[in-house]
C-alpha cells in the first residue's frame, strides 16, 4: 500500500481471540441417603465402606479396596472354616457365587501396573481394562451391600450373587 500525499498509511486488520476453559461440576448432598431397610452397618461393613469411600476420593487403589473387602469376608468366617474351606463358607454365608469371589481375588492380586497393582507384579503385567475396573467396582459395592444385609439378619435366605449380574 502506497502512502497518501500527506505521508499517512492506512492499515486495516482483523483479529480474533480464542479462549478455552475446563470446568468440573460437582453436585454433592449434605447427607447420605438412608440405608435400605434390611441393612445394618456392622463394623465390617463400615470398614469396607470406608475403603470404598477412600477409593472414590482417589486416596486408595481399587485393587487394595477390592482385596480388602474380599479378606474382610474371609476373616468373618475363619472361626467356622478350616483354611481350605474358607471360600466355600464365605460363599454359603453371604450367598455369593465362588466364581465371583475368586475373580475378585484374582483381579486384585494379579493385575495392574506399577501405579494400580496391589503388590509388585512381574514386569510387563497388564493394566486394568475399563471393563475390569467397572466389574471390580460393581462387585465391591455388591459385597458391601450383601455384608450389610447379612449383618441385619444372618438367618435370612438371600438371593445368590452370580457372575452374570456384573458388566
Amino acid at each position: 500500500m502506497a502512502p497518501a500525499e500527506d505521508g499517512t498509511v492506512s492499515l486495516h486488520g482483523v483479529s480474533s481471540v480464542r479462549t478455552a476453559a475446563d470446568a468440573i461440576l460437582s453436585i454433592s448432598k449434605g447427607d447420605y441417603p438412608v440405608p435400605p431397610s434390611g441393612f445394618r452397618a456392622s463394623d465390617d461393613v463400615a470398614a469396607m465402606f470406608n475403603r470404598w469411600e477412600r477409593y472414590r476420593r482417589g486416596k486408595e487403589l481399587l485393587s487394595n479396596t477390592g482385596y480388602f473387602c474380599f479378606t474382610v469376608l474371609k476373616r468373618s468366617v475363619l472361626d467356622m472354616a478350616g483354611k481350605h474351606k474358607v471360600l466355600e463358607v464365605v460363599s454359603e454365608r453371604y450367598c455369593i457365587d465362588k466364581d465371583v469371589l475368586r475373580r475378585l481375588s484374582e483381579l486384585c492380586s494379579t493385575k495392574g501396573d506399577d501405579k494400580t497393582a496391589r503388590k509388585a507384579l512381574k514386569k510387563g503385567s497388564s493394566s486394568y481394562t475399563q471393563d475390569e475396573v467397572r466389574w471390580i467396582e460393581a462387585v465391591v459395592k455388591a459385597v458391601i451391600r450383601r455384608a450389610g444385609e447379612w449383618a441385619h439378619d444372618p438367618n435370612q435366605r438371600l438371593p445368590q450373587i452370580t457372575m452374570d449380574q456384573f458388566p
